[in-house]
């Protein structure tokens, strides 16, 4: 299957409305995970009888993108680099989106202890060396209600809507994604109760199951739903998280971190350390430089 037994529905959820009439695109060109070291790279794959070679088994981090519109060249649609287009799916990593920083970050993974000890460059450039490379370049366009499923390695961006085009279709792309990992990669965000089938219908499945029936039941059985304040929870920690995507105000930032604060104890821990730190980035950003309000200490006291 697509997915190993030990992956669970992690909460990573986002949504994307990209209009052409705007000018607006997807995100440029990025890999959804990066772990740090060779030794990390290889334990983000499940290690599988008959697959030796690392990144033909299966991932411990998929993502699936779903079309609730048609997303076409004239909207925008998601391009990749295949696999086996790429030279650093299983040693390279992402740009940082042009951060200042990331010209001295090193890359690649030729050290003995399995750390990165080359000055930087980033993938798009080594996986586009020439001009006949970019023919490896493939489009997904897709029609509403279908779908992608991809690894957390393979590098994708979404393209930019025209806003020129005189198509009559042409009206907003509109997406969402969902992630599924394994625990032990990444850990569900909020805890895994509030997503899932009912506790009646499990037990009515569980004794179907032993009657050799347990497809029809689980099909049919009705799930229960995170209440809106969790809901609401992942929105403003996701906003956090992805701040450098939106043009947030500062008080958009605070309220979203306010909320964050109020229900962190909702938060698996791990993840909810990074919603924090993304705060404190988001408030340098916007002050130039210094953290405004005190952020910086109110983090470090929930993370303590």
């Amino acid at each position: 299957g697509i997915l190993h037994p030990l992956m669970k529905f992690n909460y990573d959820v986002l949504a994307w409305h990209i209009d052409p009439a705007r000018n607006q695109a997807g995100f440029s060109p990025h890999r959804d995970r990066q772990p740090h070291t060779r030794f990390d790279l290889q334990r983000s794959f499940y290690p599988e009888e008959g697959e030796e070679e690392v990144g033909r088994q299966q991932a411990k981090y998929v993502t699936h993108w779903v079309a609730l519109t048609d997303a076409t060249p004239e909207n925008s649609r998601l391009y990749v680099i295949p696999r086996g287009f790429d030279p650093d799916y299983l040693g390279g990593d992402d740009d940082f989106d042009g951060d200042k920083h990331c010209k001295e970050t090193s890359l690649n993974f030729h050290g003995s202890d399995g750390y990165r000890n080359e000055k930087y460059s980033d993938p798009l450039t080594r996986a586009l060396p020439t001009k006949q490379s970019y023919q490896n370049i493939r489009a997904l366009p897709r029609k509403a209600g279908q779908s992608l499923v991809f690894t957390h390695r393979i590098l994708h961006w979404g393209s930019k809507g025209n806003p020129h085009s005189t198509a009559d279709a042409n009206g907003p792309r509109i997406a969402i994604s969902f992630v599924f990992s394994d625990e032990g990669f990444e850990a569900p965000y909020v805890k895994e109760e509030y997503f899932g089938p009912c506790h009646n219908n499990i037990r009515e499945a569980e004794e179907e199951e032993k009657n050799g029936d347990s497809k029809k039941v689980k099909s049919s059985a009705p799930w229960k739903y995170p209440p809106f304040s969790i809901r609401l929870l992942l929105v403003c920690a996701q906003l956090l998280i992805y701040h450098q995507r939106f043009d947030l105000s500062t008080p958009m930032l605070r309220a979203c971190y306010d909320y964050c604060k109020l229900h962190s104890k909702e938060l698996n821990e791990v993840y909810r350390k990074k919603v924090f730190v993304e705060f404190v980035k988001a408030m340098k950003e916007q002050s130039s430089g210094g953290v405004v309000d005190g952020g910086a200490e109110e983090v470090c006291a929930l993370e303590g």
